[in-house]
């Protein structure tokens, strides 16, 4: 490397190579087929004279490098005359789209027993929308396509992470340091570290779950609000808050089900902070999961994620839930950081979230900290109660050399009685996504 000539390789001694791979989704521009280049492909594929098993073979070898538009996908499908064959195709093809948001537009080119059996065979990756995907995700890695749909979310999250890194000018709102969208990720059961256990190589069993939000901008600037009357009937077609959803409520998948219709027929257009509400009240009080579900689901569809303390505020009990599925860093606008906290500073995100309330209550003035506590580790375990009489010490305060313990419970109500402005916007550029 130092003079720049090719290496000549030498015939004994070691070598060690660190090779660092980042999968991404392909880039439109450098990544769509010329048309030339595509009508010969379909002749190769399609070729009459080949057996239905050949021309899936080529299908599938095709599948392993290329990415096909929508449109691509659609005039392949055209060209069949069975539809069995018709259906295999599809189910490798929809995988490889170059233009997600209109992978529906291929659906419609199916008809509803071809769409049933690409369902079937690719599963949870069917209704996958690579442009509105935060949510909760429950994947089966014994299965080919959960398996897959990993994948997908993976190049997701390590784009939105690019993204984020060098682009959005604030600081890590991750859970984990990584600056990726994942959160409480669990294998079997047991938490791990996601990226340091799964990137370069995932399992043939077991099951992945985890929370997962993006961490880039979430639609086009000039993407349009549907109206609270336009939503409102939106969600009475689909049938969200039905008595006959309402009592098969138990089953969690049919809730979510319906909240994603909800976002496919949205595409495009944003909802705001007041439509999550409305979406949240069609769901009963008593299905508190259901309710967190809703909100989670939706979040990338929220345009006006800087009010998002309407949400907060209209359900105080949801709160908790609400930011440890999604963060408090990527859903809360210090100008409006008056409420409870109940904080886990083993989890660095949430540990963010108290420098920010030590910092802030350094800056304005008056007793900002109302009936804080702090149950500390001691000895691997967290103590039964928290410390009697505790307040907040000087040793953690960062501008008296301090900082910020990393591991016990900390609670407050923070209360400002005189608001300083310049504090409040310095941490909101620097600390948070909204």
């Amino acid at each position: 490397s130092s003079t720049g000539e090719p290496w000549e390789i030498p015939r004994e001694g070691h070598v060690r190579v660190a090779f660092n791979f980042q999968p991404a989704r392909p880039r439109r521009r450098l990544e769509k087929l010329k048309d030339k280049c595509f009508q010969g492909l379909i002749k190769i594929m399609l070729d009459p004279d080949a057996s239905s098993n050949q021309r899936m073979s080529m299908i599938e070898l095709a599948c392993k490098d290329l990415y096909f538009t929508a449109d691509q996908i659609i005039a392949i499908l055209q060209r069949y005359t069975s539809s069995d064959e018709k259906s295999l195709a599809a189910e490798h093809l929809m995988q490889k789209v170059l233009d997600p948001e209109n992978i529906d537009d291929v659906k419609l080119a199916l008809s509803p027993e071809e769409a049933k059996q690409v369902e079937d065979g690719l599963g949870n990756l069917y209704k996958f929308s690579p442009s509105s995907c935060s949510g909760h995700y429950a994947l089966n890695f014994s299965r080919r396509s959960d398996k897959k749909l990993f994948e997908e979310i993976l190049k997701i999250a390590l784009d939105d992470a690019k993204f984020a890194r060098l682009y959005s000018g604030r600081s890590d709102t991750s859970q984990n340091g990584d600056w990726t969208g994942f959160r409480n990720c669990t294998f079997n059961d047991k938490p791990i570290d996601l990226l340091y256990d799964f990137i370069f190589c995932t399992p043939s069993s077991g099951v992945l779950r985890f929370d997962f939000v993006r961490q880039k901008p979430r639609a086009k600037p000039n993407a349009e609000v549907v109206s609270a009357n336009e939503f409102e009937k939106l969600l009475a077609e689909v049938g969200v808050g039905s008595d006959e959803m309402n009592e098969s409520m138990e089953l969690k998948q049919h809730a979510l089900e319906k909240i994603w219709t909800v976002k496919k027929i949205l595409k495009d257009s944003l909802i705001t902070c007041d439509h999550v509400c409305q979406l949240v009240d069609r769901f009963p009080e008593s299905h508190e999961h259901s309710r967190l579900l809703a909100v989670q689901t939706i979040f990338d569809r929220v345009k006006n994620v800087h009010d998002f303390h309407i949400i907060l505020d209209q359900y105080p009990a949801l709160s908790e839930g609400i930011a440890r599925r999604l963060g408090w860093l990527n859903i809360l606008n210090p100008e409006h950081i008056d409420r409870t906290f109940k904080l886990n500073l083993t989890v660095r995100d949430e540990r963010e979230m108290a420098r920010v309330l030590v910092h802030l209550a350094m800056e304005e003035p008056g007793e900002n900290w109302v009936d804080e506590t702090y149950t500390r580790v001691r000895f691997g375990d967290l103590e039964d109660e928290p410390i009697a009489g505790w307040e907040m010490p000087k040793s953690w305060v960062e501008a008296e050399g301090g900082t910020v313990p990393h591991d016990g419970i900390l609670t407050l109500t923070y209360v400002s009685d005189s608001v300083s402005a310049s504090a409040r916007k310095a941490l909101r550029t620097q600390f948070f996504a909204c």
